[in-house]
C-alpha cells in the first residue's frame, strides 16, 4: 500500500535555487529543467519525466519552479546555457517530505565527449540518435546517478564517419549512452560496466559503441482451453532480470511493446542474439483483462531468421472478465523465431 502510494499521488513542490559559473559569478538566463527519473531503475529513461515548466535565471542567477513530484528522492535540478556544462544536483533524503527544495548549482568549463557508432562487421553508422545519460559524483547526494532528460539537451547524431560528439560536460562526468537508428528496431543501452557508478569517461579517446546484428521474434496468444486468439493484447519483450543477465551489459536493449493482430499474433521485429523475456502489458488506465506468466526464449544467430523454435514456448494466462470460479479460461504465448 505504501508503494502504491508513493507511486500513485504526486504533489506540488516549490523548487528554488541559484546558479553560478566556476568563478562563482551569477548566470543570468540559464535554462532550469525539474526532471523526476522514476521506478525503472535500470534505463533511468522509461519511466523519467519532466515535472514543471522550463524556467530561466534572472540577473542574480535564481529560479523558482512549481513543480509535480511524486518522489522528491528520484528528482534532478539541470541547468543548460550555451558555453558552459550542464550543472545538476539531486535532492538531499531528509529534504523528501518537505514542500519546498533549494539547489546550487555550478556551471563549469565544457569539456569533449565523443566516440564512435559501429555496426557488428565495422561499418560506421551514420545519423544515429545517442542519448547521453550522464552522472557525476559532484556532490555526495549524486552517487553517480544517471539522468536522461530533457532528451533534445542530451542528445546529437552521428556524422556521415558515425561519430558523435558532446560538449556540454565538465571534466568530471561520466555517461552511459542510448543508441537509436534507422537501421536497428531496438533502442540499444551502452555502459562500461553493470555498477550504476561505472560510465565512459568524459575525454577518453577510444569510445566505440558497437550494434549488434537483429532478428524477429513471431508468436501468438490464444485462449487457454479453447485455442481462439486473443486479439489487441499488449506484450513487451525485454532482458532477463536475473543477476547474470544484469551482470552481461553488451547488447542490452530497451524493454519494447507490440499487441496481437486479430489473428491473436505478434511479432517483435527486432531483437539481438540471447537470451530475452516475453511478458504481457497491463494497461495503466484500467484493470488488465488477461494475465500470464513470463516467458524465455533464446536466440542465436546460427538460426535462420524464419526457423521456428525446437520447443514450444508456452505461458499460461487468466482472464479476469470471466467467472473466477470455472478456472480455465486463459491464454497461451507460443512465440516463433
Amino acid at each position: 500500500i505504501f508503494l502504491w502510494t508513493c507511486t500513485c499521488f504526486s504533489r506540488d513542490i516549490t523548487i528554488t535555487g541559484k546558479v553560478v559559473d566556476y568563478q562563482a559569478r551569477p548566470v543570468a538566463n540559464a535554462e532550469i529543467a525539474v526532471v523526476e527519473n522514476g521506478m525503472e531503475a535500470e534505463t533511468q529513461i522509461e519511466d523519467a519525466r519532466i515535472c514543471g515548466p522550463i524556467v530561466r535565471t534572472d540577473e542574480q542567477g535564481l529560479f523558482e519552479v512549481k513543480a509535480e513530484i511524486q518522489n522528491l528522492r528520484d528528482v534532478f535540478v539541470v541547468a543548460r546555457k550555451s558555453g558552459l556544462a550542464l550543472a545538476w544536483d539531486k535532492a538531499p533524503i531528509m529534504a523528501e517530505h518537505a514542500g519546498t527544495a533549494h539547489f546550487n548549482l555550478v556551471m563549469e568549463k565544457t569539456a569533449i565527449l565523443t566516440g564512435i557508432e559501429v555496426d557488428l562487421s565495422g561499418k560506421p553508422i551514420a545519423q544515429a540518435k545517442v542519448c547521453a545519460m550522464p552522472k557525476s559524483c559532484y556532490t555526495s547526494t549524486l552517487s553517480q546517478s544517471p539522468f536522461s532528460l530533457p532528451q533534445e539537451w542530451l542528445s546529437v547524431q552521428t556524422d556521415d564517419a558515425g561519430r558523435f560528439k558532446f560538449d556540454i560536460f565538465s571534466a568530471d562526468v561520466s555517461s552511459d549512452f542510448c543508441v537509436q537508428t534507422k537501421s536497428h528496431h531496438s533502442v540499444y543501452k551502452f555502459t562500461t560496466n553493470h555498477l550504476s557508478g561505472c560510465g565512459y569517461e568524459v575525454g577518453r579517446p577510444d569510445i566505440r559503441l558497437v550494434l549488434p546484428d537483429e532478428h524477429p521474434v513471431r508468436g501468438r496468444v490464444i485462449e487457454h482451453g479453447t485455442g481462439t486468439p486473443v486479439t489487441g493484447v499488449g506484450l513487451s519483450i525485454s532482458s532477463p532480470t536475473d543477476r547474470n543477465r544484469r551482470e552481461d551489459i553488451k547488447d542490452q536493449y530497451l524493454r519494447y511493446e507490440v499487441r496481437s493482430d486479430k489473428d491473436g499474433r505478434f511479432v517483435f521485429p527486432g531483437v539481438p542474439d540471447g537470451d530475452h523475456q516475453i511478458s504481457l502489458v497491463s494497461p495503466r488506465d484500467k484493470v488488465s483483462a488477461w494475465v500470464a506468466n513470463p516467458i524465455g526464449i533464446s536466440l542465436n544467430s546460427e538460426h535462420a531468421t524464419d526457423d521456428v523454435l525446437h520447443q514450444s514456448l508456452r505461458a499460461e494466462a487468466y482472464s479476469h472478465a470471466d467467472d473466477a470460479r470455472t478456472g480455465d479460461q486463459g491464454c497461451y504465448l507460443d512465440p516463433h523465431r
